[in-house]
């Protein structure tokens, strides 16, 4: 089984933990619980970036505690990699894909295809 390292910054953390599944079976579960901790920001990074929730539910931090705060490394497997990549394509295929995400999809689902072309 192939593992992949990512590197996301503040952004891109939160936007995949926003859209993980919360339910599938045993496996999905396990892989996404492991994902979400690998995701998650520890308490110098939440003093560095300050997040506040809006009433919205979206979040805003500091961007100076951001240029502080490097790219977080990430090692996916390959079944954490397709929980992802399934998602993603699912939002897609919905219509739902926002803006936002742009940078996850052609991280994870448009660079997947382009390997598997080679």
């Amino acid at each position: 089984m192939k593992a992949r390292e990512v590197k996301l910054d503040v952004r891109d953390r939160l936007n995949l933990l926003g859209i993980l599944p919360g339910e599938g079976n045993y496996l999905t579960v396990k892989l996404v619980k492991e994902l979400q901790e690998a995701l998650s920001f520890n308490p110098s990074e939440h003093e560095l970036l300050k997040f506040v929730e809006l009433p919205n539910r979206l979040v805003t931090w500091d961007q100076k505690g951001a240029e502080v705060v490097s790219l977080k490394s990430i090692v996916l497997s390959e079944p954490t990699e397709a929980i992802v990549i399934e998602t993603l394509k699912g939002l897609d295929s919905r219509k739902q894909l926002k803006e936002a995400l742009i940078s996850l999809y052609e991280l994870f689902v448009l660079n997947k295809e382009k390997q598997e072309t080679k």
